[in-house]
């Protein structure tokens, strides 16, 4: 059994090559910026109702320009709305502004 553990770590395709899924399911419209891993931010809108999917391997930047205008859920568990802090928009860094809490 620990031969196919390993292979389950090496494979390919599916959820291991992205440890980091983040969805949004928008209850306002909003402006969202992201950066996925090293790559160049992605502004896009989002009205309300919609859902929305992002994935990475290292680090998941996103802002919103919303206060509290999605419900979000990494790797299918929920996860609280980023506080704008000093007037800033709402952002979220991952996995630091998650898994650095302990």
């Amino acid at each position: 059994s620990g031969a196919r553990a390993e292979n389950d770590l090496s494979s390919t395709d599916g959820q291991a090559e992205y440890p980091y899924r983040l969805t949004a399911h928008f209850i306002e419209d909003c402006t969202v910026t992201v950066s996925v891993d090293d790559k160049e931010p992605v502004r896009k809108r989002y009205t309300s109702g919609q859902t929305t999917h992002w994935q990475a391997r290292q680090q998941l930047k996103i802002t919103f320009d919303t206060p509290k205008a999605a419900t979000l859920s990494l790797n299918d568990a929920p996860l609280s709305f980023p506080v704008s802090e000093d007037g800033r928009p709402p952002s979220l860094l991952l996995p630091d502004d998650v898994f650095d809490h302990q």
